[in-house]
Order: structure tokens, then sequence, then C-alpha cells
């Protein structure tokens, strides 16, 4: 469960644009306009996703079960008191930090594994293309990336 993601959606596509000779609509066009307006593809890849799951852990130095779990790879976790996912974003703050408690009271802490959301993303990318043929053939291509231009943001500290 900790790292792994709720929902994901990947939507990979390429859709012929129905303009131009042989296609559905001005199909009967002269030689150059159908260079300019007509052969053109799209096409995109795009992805969303929950954030995934992570785990609140604390300085190794809070151990006072006296378990070493630093030494044995384990990492050491706090007492929740109240729900870590309530994000007050304007304080750019992802999760609520007030419901944890950095020293836990018995000798393991009582959050649970993959109790808190991260950010989850959303990117798309679109491509435009369109095959020229004069003497030759030649491809003209053209992909843009981070379309919507919105930021995503790798799954913030949680220590």
């Amino acid at each position: 469960m900790a790292g792994s993601r709720r929902n994901r959606l990947l939507l990979s596509a390429v859709c012929d644009v129905p303009v131009g000779q042989n296609r559905k609509f001005l199909s009967h066009m002269n030689r150059i306009s159908d260079l300019a307006l007509g052969g053109w593809s799209i096409s995109t890849v795009s992805l969303w996703e929950t954030g995934p799951y992570l785990t609140p852990t604390t300085s190794s130095s809070f151990d006072p079960g006296n378990l070493n779990l630093s030494y044995r790879g384990s990492l050491q976790r706090p007492d929740c008191s109240g729900n870590g996912n309530t994000a007050n974003p304007a304080t750019g703050s992802v999760f609520n930090i007030a419901a944890f408690n950095a020293i836990p009271t018995g000798p393991v802490g009582n959050c649970g594994v993959g109790i808190l959301e991260g950010p989850g993303t959303a990117t798309i990318a679109a491509g435009l293309s369109k095959t020229f043929h004069l003497t030759e053939r030649m491809r003209f291509e053209s992909t843009f990336t981070n379309l919507l231009n919105h930021p995503n943001f790798a799954p913030p500290q949680r220590t």
C-alpha cells in the first residue's frame, strides 16, 4: 500500500484530422490548400493519478523503546493525534503536522503505514504532425509537453 496510488488513468491516442485529400471534409481542395490544411494528425499521452500513500516518520533519536530501529533499517513512526491529510494550502503545507507527536508515548508510534496521501499528478503531452508530399516524402512533427502548464510536485518530506 505504501508508495502505491489509488487511481491512475493513462491515455495514449493518435487521431487523423478529417480534413484534406482522401479524408471526410474538404477532400477536393487544390494542392496548395491541401499542403497547408490537409493531412494533419494529433496525438496525446496524458496521465492523471492520485497521490502516493506515504508513511509519517520521526527522527531515530526519538526512540523511547530503545529499539534502535535506524540501525535495523526501519524508521521510527510518530504518534497520531488527528488526520494528517487535512492540509492548509494557504500556508503552503501539504500535511497537517499538528496531527503528529514526534516523540512516541510508547515504545513505537501509533501512526499506520501509508496513512498520508501525497499530491496527485496531471500531465498532458500533445503532438501535432503532418506528412508533406512534395517531391519525396518529408515529415514535419511538433510536440507540446506540459500543455496545461500545471506543476506536478514530488512527494513531500514526511519526517
